[in-house]
């Protein structure tokens, strides 16, 4: 999903942001969702950040996260 919850408030980006998270666990599937709401953001397990071009760790939003990956991962 690419900004889904760009134009709405926060009330309804919350349940939309979380409507996605529960799809993805309940069926077992992965939802790619490109965001820069940090709140959408942190509803996920795993949070990656596009710095110069190049796939990174997102610092801002990896506390909390489930699954972060190693910074390694990016190296």
């Amino acid at each position: 999903a690419d900004e889904p919850t760009g134009n709405l408030d926060a009330a309804i980006s919350n349940q939309i942001g979380q409507t996605l998270v529960d799809y993805a666990h309940k069926n077992s599937a992965i939802a790619v969702i490109t965001t820069h709401n940090a709140s959408l953001a942190n509803l996920c397990d795993r949070s990656l950040g596009l710095c110069a071009g190049r796939i990174k760790p997102s610092t801002d939003y990896t506390e909390g996260l489930k699954y972060p990956l190693p910074y390694d991962f990016f190296n």
